[in-house]
């Protein structure tokens, strides 16, 4: 039987014991949070004091975890949150903590996503990954930074994340970030782990509306599909006509309308998955389906370690990919 391996730094303390975590990743949220279980009644021998004596809001945390002697960094944050009680619980979060510290006032013309980012990212953060899309003009009074990247989100629907304290912002999925893994049923994922729906493309009813951002900010919009399908939006950059925005839109449905797997599964703590990575699942009772071959992008991952319950990583597929 494999056995749990966690490795904790909170500020100065360092642990190898702790009661539980959970923490939940995401491309589709701004911010990444982690749950550290500490019993109450834990006194550490060295400092001789309890938990909530030794760390405060703020201090740096970073979260390696696997089987024995594997202990891959699960999670690089701050305390955000400190809750004594039967159980003490630090409540943490990624990079977006420094984020939402600091108000911002600014305008500027000519403005792209990138230049947003440099510009105004906190101190004490990364590298910056972004996508050099302009937005024009912009006016923010008195923002956080996390505040500032909200906006942009309904505004534009650029999304940004956090890797580890390296901050991304554009297109989840792409050939040179991620991590591609081959996760089998039979093997890697528990008897009845699985939360997956197989959908046939062609019974799904879809309207897609998408939008293009130009130089000077205006937009144009166009929709396709189904008119009683549900509805998805995309944003995109720069695109001119509405034919050219029209043949993308049908581009984007036709991704979206795929025949395979949708939904979520459960699996053991290893191999590590990280939401932007790649899977190709095979299934040996279900070829035709768990092909090994079909790949799916990550949109989230829910990890828990539990010294009682194990280790189980929850993970959410996004769209088709290959």
């Amino acid at each position: 039987m494999k056995r749990l391996n966690c490795e904790i730094e909170i500020g100065s303390l360092k642990t190898t014991f702790v009661r539980r975590f959970e923490i939940k990743s995401s491309w589709d949220v701004f911010t990444d949070t982690a749950v550290i279980e500490f019993p109450r009644e834990i006194v550490f021998k060295k400092e001789r004091k309890r938990i909530e004596n030794l760390i405060k809001v703020g201090d740096a945390v970073t979260i390696k975890a696997g089987y024995l002697p594997n202990a891959d960094e699960r999670f690089v944050g701050f305390v955000s949150k400190i809750e004594p009680s039967v159980v003490t619980k630090i409540h943490c979060q990624d990079g977006a903590w420094l984020c939402k510290q600091k108000g911002i006032t600014d305008s500027a013309e000519n403005v792209t996503i990138e230049s947003l980012i440099n510009d105004h990212l906190p101190s004490g953060l990364g590298s910056v990954n972004a996508a050099d899309a302009g937005i024009g003009s912009l006016r923010i009074k008195n923002m956080t930074f996390a505040q500032i990247m909200d906006k942009i989100r309904k505004t534009y629907g650029v999304r940004t994340w956090f890797r580890g304290l390296d901050i991304f912002a554009g297109l989840p999925y792409t050939s040179d970030t991620g991590t591609e893994h081959d996760i089998h049923f039979q093997r890697d994922i528990p008897l009845n782990g699985s939360s997956l729906e197989y959908q046939d493309g062609d019974n799904i009813k879809l309207k897609v509306k998408a939008i293009s951002i130009l130089p000077d900010n205006s937009k144009i919009e166009t929709e396709v599909g189904d008119a009683d399908g549900e509805q998805r939006t995309f944003t995109t950059y720069n695109v001119k006509t509405v034919k050219e925005l029209k043949t993308l839109a049908e581009q984007h449905a036709d991704d979206l309308k795929f025949t395979g797997f949708r939904g979520s599964f459960t699996m053991f703590g290893e191999p590590m998955i990280k939401h932007g990575d790649k899977i190709t699942l095979t299934d040996e009772l279900n070829p035709e389906r768990g092909d090994g071959v079909s790949k799916y992008g990550v949109k989230a991952v829910n990890s828990t370690f539990d010294v009682a319950g194990g280790f189980r990583q929850v993970i959410e597929l996004g769209k088709k990919v290959g």
